[in-house]
């Protein structure tokens, strides 16, 4: 039969300091354990809680067992000679800290003593702290819900305004005659600069034909067959080697380039073919397109200024 031992809390320390004594410069409020409860400040670490049943004859047989309810999930058993509990730091709020001794013969006391523990709160666990913040949330929830409703009308409206634009492009393309529309006169130059800028960047690809710009361009070779002939009377061919024309007619004016350089930077490789296109557009050949322009930039002699 076990003998009532009870097990007394002897000290609390915190970081090493005794809150217990008179005049500790622990910051604690002064309450002592005689009452079964003492405070800590919110900033109380390496709390160590010492306990003895006070039978000094028997210190080498007699254990102990403790348990933090909500800290520890089971009783926690010290070996012989071990009497002291140590937590690092506790949530804010009530604990109750339960201790148990063994009487000399090492049978487990029923007798269990009871340490209330109250940590204030910090000011970021007050109740107003978090009352704050709930409201701040509550605030930043609705607010974030408007913004995305509003969100979502925009999109509506932007998509409705996109397929008003889609339809209209539709139309467009469809459409087989030029027209004097300023939607239509717009998209028309829209279509012309970027055809333009295609052909450009494969100026010297000579297998750059009408299916390959139609690909490039997103559209079908027969939509960008009747869009050219509409808008300037010639196939997609025609237009096409008019670009590149209007390209060897630049650069056969820069005194530095050969007619040869300029066949090749176009993607020609037969000159007799190069000079007869050439010469149905300007009605010279490169070579004499290229003399014609280096007679214009003659100054005048003297006696015709």
């Amino acid at each position: 039969i076990p003998e009532a031992v009870e097990a007394k809390i002897t000290d609390i320390k915190i970081g090493g300091v005794s809150i217990l004594d008179a005049g500790g410069d622990s910051g604690n409020s002064g309450d002592t354990p005689s009452d079964g409860r003492v405070t800590l400040e919110n900033d109380a670490v390496n709390i160590s809680i010492e306990f003895s049943s006070l039978d000094f004859n028997n210190t080498d047989r007699i254990r102990y067992a403790y348990r933090l309810d909500g800290v520890d999930k089971d009783w926690v058993y010290l070996p012989a000679g071990k009497n002291t509990a140590f937590y690092n730091h506790l949530g804010s709020g009530s604990h109750t800290f339960r201790v148990k001794a063994t009487d000399k013969n090492g049978l487990w006391s029923p007798v269990e003593t009871t340490l209330e523990i109250y940590r204030r709160p910090a000011w970021y666990e007050s109740w107003w702290f978090i009352t704050l913040v709930c409201l701040t949330l509550a605030a930043l929830c609705y607010f974030t819900v408007r913004f995305l409703m509003k969100l979502a009308v925009m999109r509506d409206n932007q998509r409705f305004l996109e397929s008003e634009e889609l339809l209209r492009i539709r139309q467009y393309l469809d459409s087989k005659k030029k027209s004097s529309n300023d939607d239509d006169v717009k998209f028309d130059t829209m279509l012309l600069e970027r055809i333009r800028k295609m052909v450009d960047d494969n100026i010297s690809d000579p297998q750059f034909d009408v299916n390959a710009l139609a690909q490039s361009m997103n559209m079908s070779r027969s939509t960008l067959s009747r869009k050219i002939k509409a808008i300037t009377g010639l196939t997609p061919l025609d237009y096409i080697k008019d670009i590149k024309l209007e390209k060897a007619a630049s650069m056969l004016t820069n005194k530095t380039v050969s007619v040869v350089e300029v066949i090749e930077a176009l993607g020609y490789s037969d000159y007799k073919n190069f000079s007869r296109i050439f010469r149905s557009k300007y009605g010279v050949s490169p070579s004499e397109y290229k003399r014609n322009s280096r007679e214009d930039e003659k100054p005048e002699s003297p006696e015709k200024q």
